[in-house]
């Protein structure tokens, strides 16, 4: 089964006509971008007679960077139709602004929890 992250990327190929970036923000990126990262990933595993299923609930930090708030708010909700459409629950467990002051850009971030059988 391939790494469940890049179910995640595949699915945002699509938003900022592809800037969107692992862990961190690339220096003199185009804006707007968005940049996402693994926070953490508890599991559950049910054993029976037969096999082990395991059910993964990692949770993601996505970050929308903007030169406008309009642009940040546009991308994270361009984020979100991405990660709902999905084939397995995705529940949003916070979307919040936080102000980046020294390098004038607008941010929005968004975190999820996305709940699926594997690793």
């Amino acid at each position: 089964m391939p790494d469940f992250d890049d179910t995640v990327y595949t699915a945002l190929s699509g938003v900022c006509s592809g800037r969107v970036y692992r862990v961190e923000r690339p220096q003199d990126p185009t804006y707007p971008l968005v940049v996402y990262g693994l926070v953490d990933d508890p599991r559950e595993h049910a054993f029976g007679a037969a096999q082990t299923v395991a059910v993964s609930h990692p949770r993601y930090q996505f970050t929308a960077w903007a030169e406008s708030q309009d642009d940040a708010v546009t991308t994270i909700a361009a984020v979100r139709t991405a990660l709902l459409a999905l084939t397995v629950p995705v529940t949003i467990a916070n979307e919040y602004h936080i102000r980046e002051p020294e390098t004038r850009l607008k941010r929005r971030d968004l975190d999820v929890v996305i709940t699926h059988e594997g690793e």
